[in-house]
């Protein structure tokens, strides 16, 4: 880990604007906007963590967990960081997300509805984590994506699409489904996207040099698509068949 820290392409071509100022401090009012953000992710974590040990699942899709535990490792301890308290959140969130692997690995087997998957089950899950890490690393070096945002969106996307069919697989059961966690997210991804729609631009102006974007419209895009794919899950999960047990106490 030290030589490939060591030899990180990641920082030499900053996407972002990485001086000290207004973008990153705390007091600014959408920096508080997109801390409460976080702390809605992290309670939403915790919700997926406590129903799913009660119940002896998984609750986030298989290859969303893998991207975000990937992503929170590469954020806590690859990217450069320019506030102290996002450097908290992240290392929160990599303790929480270890523990959602922990349950992927402890009762995932059970829950996979093919047979080859069940019986390669504890091959696919590490393969799954390298090739994220491997990809995401790739990602911030290709795209010069210094501090993963526009990568994190991108995972925030994969899983709110992801979360559509995990709930069709699942709504007999209800197992690993629930509204509060489903808001929670929502509400997190919402904040965050406020957050960086007024921060990305101060900090990422628009320009002609290859390391400025051409324009915010893949932002946008992502932002809105997130809002959407979350929409539709929660009204999912609230019309369902998912039984009234499948939800936190």
């Amino acid at each position: 880990m030290i030589r490939l820290l060591a030899a990180s392409p990641v920082g030499r071509w900053p996407l972002y604007q990485l001086e000290t100022g207004e973008p990153f401090d705390m007091a600014v009012w959408y920096n508080w906007v997109g801390a409460v953000g976080a702390v809605c992710w992290l309670a939403a974590y915790v919700l997926v963590i406590v129903l799913c040990q009660k119940q002896a699942t998984y609750g986030v899709p298989l290859v969303a967990i893998c991207l975000n535990c990937t992503w929170e490792l590469m954020d806590s301890f690859f990217l450069p960081d320019p506030v102290p308290a996002w450097v908290l959140i992240d290392r929160s969130w990599l303790l929480v997300d270890i523990l959602i692997v922990s349950q992927l690995i402890r009762f995932g087997k059970k829950e996979q509805l093919w047979a080859e998957l069940q019986r390669s089950f504890f091959v696919v899950v590490p393969v799954v984590l390298c090739l994220a890490f491997a990809g995401q690393y790739a990602w911030v070096t290709t795209f010069h994506d210094t501090l993963g945002i526009i990568l994190a969106f991108v995972i925030n996307l994969v899983m709110s699409a992801l979360y559509i069919p995990f709930y069709f697989t699942r709504r007999e059961s209800g197992r690993g489904l629930s509204l509060p966690v489903a808001w929670l997210k929502m509400i997190g991804t919402a904040f965050s996207s406020l957050q960086c729609y007024f921060l990305i631009p101060i900090i990422h102006p628009v320009g002609p040099s290859t390391t400025h974007l051409g324009s915010y419209a893949f932002f946008h895009f992502l932002f809105v698509g997130c809002f959407v794919l979350d929409v539709a899950y929660i009204v999912l999960l609230s019309t369902g068949k998912a039984r009234s047990t499948a939800q936190p106490a």
